[in-house]
């Protein structure tokens, strides 16, 4: 039976984005993001709780990513899950662990705001009426060792 595999989370960046670049002009930037819940319990407590995501972005993602984005900066993020998977050299042991693999985003914070990163438009997406501007360029690379863009 076909599965489907979608992700779509919306959250702060928990540390500026680190980008690596690759050979053959192509890279890969890492983020995480922290995603926020608050509810109020049976005693009507206020409760929080925080889930931490990993996303990695390739190709033009990873270049726009690490050019606008820096901690504390939201973004709403469409992906897919994938499992990196490889050998701990302490353990030697087989680890994995599940990340987000970014296929678009959007910007939900303001593009300019407190000397943070300034936003030049890329395409005609009605950045003058200061709307989000969505990125879609669904190409992510198969990375043959991904051990070495763990975070």
């Amino acid at each position: 039976m076909a599965g489907f595999n979608k992700v779509i989370v919306m959250g702060n960046l928990v540390k500026d984005p680190e980008k690596i670049n690759l050979e053959g002009g192509n890279s890969v930037t890492n983020i995480r993001i922290a995603l926020n819940k608050a509810w109020i319990d049976a005693d009507n407590e206020k409760r929080t709780s925080t889930t931490y995501v990993d996303i990695k972005a390739f190709g033009k993602n990873a270049d726009l990513v690490a050019k606008y984005f820096e901690k504390g900066k939201s973004i709403l993020v469409e992906g897919h899950l994938s499992t990196n998977e490889w050998i701990d050299k302490e353990t030697n042991k087989k680890r994995e662990r599940m990340v987000v693999i970014l296929d678009n985003f959007q910007f939900t914070s303001p593009l300019q705001q407190n000397g943070g990163k300034e936003f030049t438009p890329v395409s005609s997406n009605r950045t003058q009426e200061n709307k989000p501007v969505v990125v879609n360029t669904r190409k992510s690379p198969v990375i043959a060792n991904e051990e070495e863009f763990l975070f």
